[in-house]
């Protein structure tokens, strides 16, 4: 099934804690409040660590997760120089050499339900509206996001 998405319009999953229950919970969000958008497009990575200390009092995260920023930075490189392609996804060869075996991002292709919900690519979306703004129209076959040429 093919799908045209507003890149703008996705939406993605928060693990969120509420100290005064002590319960964690998921929270949709729209992509441009994603903290990993603000810290593109403001360089603070205030957000993004206070994200890292709700997530660490979730029961099914270790108490020391993070993802580093040198490999989000990492990922931002590559869709302005790569575009979005799935060939690479899911590549041993290209897998390997770029993201090592210790890597903790996707590997697969970016996944988004025909609702605009990203289910996998999480911070690849977030690269992808920095670059192609929120009016640009994603196209999915069967949930997998086709391919997007280099950024310019």
């Amino acid at each position: 099934m093919n799908t045209k998405i507003i890149l703008g319009d996705l939406k993605i999953s928060m693990c969120r804690y509420n100290d005064d229950t002590g319960e964690s919970f998921e929270e949709k969000i729209n992509i441009k409040k994603s903290p990993w958008y603000i810290y593109l497009t403001t360089k603070s990575t205030q957000l993004i660590e206070q994200n890292f200390e709700e997530i660490r009092k979730h029961k099914d995260h270790p108490n020391n997760y993070s993802y580093p920023i040198s490999d989000f930075n990492k990922v931002v490189k590559s869709i302005k120089d790569k575009g979005y392609q799935k060939k690479l996804c899911n590549n041993p060869s290209f897998q390997n050499d770029f993201n090592g075996k210790q890597w903790k991002g996707g590997k697969g292709p970016i996944n988004v339900g025909s609702d605009g919900f990203v289910w996998d690519g999480h911070h690849r979306c977030v690269a992808l509206l920095y670059f192609l703004g929120d009016t640009y129209k994603l196209t999915t076959i069967n949930n997998e996001l086709e391919p997007i040429d280099p950024i310019n």
